[in-house]
């Protein structure tokens, strides 16, 4: 979709050229599309989601997070507590169940802890996925095809203070209705493919980005699909910044048993 975007806007100020001395109204149509365009390419919602969680790990400062996520009837609640060292302790709730695991930051492991002195390894599928954090929730609610889908960008940036941090509030703002409108103006055959989906998918929301070191401290999505009938949210937040223990972790996996 953001493809198809990027050859309109093109396609628009080629097709335009000859006549752009015969209308303005030709002139303001290609003008959006570049507008577009240039959204897509510059503030594009996902790559700049993507790049605060990377701030995030770069900045080895410890924090604390909670993330909870709704999607397909499910709804699932991850909490974080990682110390300097990127050692992490997470607890993953579902319902009235919650498991703990800890994964230290020199290993590619993650082992189970259920109790406080008894660890287990996990498999190796599982450690990745712990691993991947919150872009394991961000797969799960389908939240990348959605933001790809629906030319999401950044918008409206305002201050904030998240975690005592100064930050930027940004807007989740879809370019795909002005896509929409400006291929029904030239009654590109793929008008109304495009009017449709503007008209079922709906993507919102917002991200908060940490002023000194570009970490992402809050995130916020609400996706819906109403031809399919779906809906799914994501909330991300930073609750603490510095001063959280180190989180204990066991050196040596080869003496924890594997998780039955």
């Amino acid at each position: 979709m953001r493809r198809m975007a990027i050859l309109l806007a093109f396609g628009l100020w080629l097709s335009a050229c000859a006549s752009v001395q015969d209308t303005r109204e030709q002139v303001n149509t290609v003008n959006r599309a570049v507008s577009v365009l240039q959204a897509v390419n510059d503030r594009s919602a996902w790559e700049q989601t993507n790049d605060a969680i990377d701030d995030l790990t770069a900045a080895q400062s410890a924090y604390a997070a909670i993330a909870s996520l709704d999607a397909a009837g499910t709804s699932i609640i991850w909490r974080w507590q990682v110390d300097a060292d990127g050692d992490q302790r997470l607890d993953i709730g579902t319902g009235d169940r919650a498991v703990s695991y800890l994964l230290p930051a020199q290993s590619a492991v993650a082992y189970r802890a259920d109790t406080a002195d008894k660890l287990c390894l996990v498999d190796s599928a599982t450690a990745a996925s712990l691993r991947a954090g919150l872009q394991e929730l961000l797969a799960l609610g389908g939240f990348e095809m959605a933001s790809t889908q629906t030319l999401a960008v950044l918008a409206a940036p305002q201050d904030s203070v998240i975690a005592g941090r100064d930050a930027t509030r940004y807007e989740l703002r879809s370019r795909l209705p002005d896509a929409a409108d400006l291929l029904n103006a030239y009654q590109d055959e793929h008008a109304p493919q495009a009017l449709a989906a503007a008209e079922s998918l709906s993507f919102s929301g917002s991200m908060t980005r940490d002023d000194e070191t570009g970490a992402l401290l809050e995130l916020a999505i609400s996706l819906a699909d109403r031809t399919k009938g779906t809906q799914a949210t994501l909330h991300f937040a930073v609750t603490q910044w510095g001063g959280l223990l180190d989180v204990p972790h066991s050196e040596a996996s080869a003496t924890v048993p594997a998780c039955e």
